[in-house]
């Protein structure tokens, strides 16, 4: 799902919304994200392995 629009109009209120509401999890992969949380070798086959896990689903 991508959303866009100006800062602070409610992205990312209506998406925390909509995966409350379908009861699905919601993944924040945004560049930043991923170089602050998974910035190490070991983060990064953490992630990778999540996301062949989740792949069917996304």
């Amino acid at each position: 799902l991508l959303i866009c629009g100006p800062r602070g109009c409610g992205k990312h209120m209506l998406l925390h919304a909509i995966c409350n509401e379908l009861g699905a999890n919601l993944f924040d992969i945004t560049p930043q994200n991923i170089y602050e949380t998974y910035r190490e070798k070991e983060g990064i086959k953490m992630l990778m392995h999540l996301c062949s896990k989740v792949s069917e689903y996304v």
